[in-house]
């Protein structure tokens, strides 16, 4: 059984670097910036975990696979046209719907990948579909793709959302410079409640 165990996470661990891989082939992400997101997913979900409301669902073993399947959350963008993807300004709303497609190109991609029922998927997809499909969904319901509003939003969506915003805002993109970080955390704070999780922007300001 522990041979077998060992096998499964090992195939687990060589589909999410071959998956990312691909993001770094066409300079969608870097090295940095996949470390970078699960250290801050590992600080944040331990800091997490001392609210009582999360104590119980934040075990070392749900901690384990998020911080493993954060890396996938922008895996879809592989599927977006570089004049979109890589454009150096703000897109246009037409480019906007197009860019909004990575959110389903990500979740059908790796749903594909497993070539099973969607109730017989392995708990580390059921976690990274979440990360993937809701890290672009806001507490006040406006984001997307479902318009989720609160706690309807799958938790490791929550969290995904608070890291990729601090971390895109932290450092210097095709289409942006970096921001100060005085700045980045006034916004933080400033979306408590608007774009993020009250619970997690508190335990995030306290990390």
């Amino acid at each position: 059984v522990a041979e077998r165990t060992k096998e499964a996470e090992t195939a687990t661990d060589i589909t999410i670097r071959a998956l990312v891989g691909l993001l770094e082939i066409r300079d969608i992400e870097s090295f940095r910036h996949t470390t970078r997101t699960q250290m801050i997913m590992k600080t944040l979900c331990e800091s997490l975990r001392s609210n009582d409301k999360y104590k119980d669902i934040l075990t070392d073993g749900y901690i384990f696979e998020l911080i493993r399947t954060t890396p996938l959350h922008d895996i879809g963008k592989v599927g977006i046209p570089d004049n979109i993807l890589l454009k150096p300004g703000k897109l246009t709303q037409e480019e906007f719907e197009i860019m909004k497609k990575h959110v389903d190109f990500g979740t059908e991609a790796l749903k594909k990948e497993q070539n099973c029922k969607e109730e017989e998927l392995p708990y580390f997809v059921k976690i990274a579909l979440d990360i993937i499909g809701a890290h672009h969904e806001k507490y006040n319901g406006t984001g997307y793709p479902l318009g989720l509003a609160g706690e309807n939003i799958p938790l490791p969506g929550r969290l995904m959302a608070i890291i990729d915003v601090y971390d895109a805002l932290m450092t210097k993109r095709v289409y942006k410079e970096a921001w100060p970080f005085p700045e980045v955390v006034s916004y933080i704070i400033k979306e408590r409640g608007e774009h993020f999780d009250p619970d997690i922007v508190d335990t995030f300001m306290e990390s």
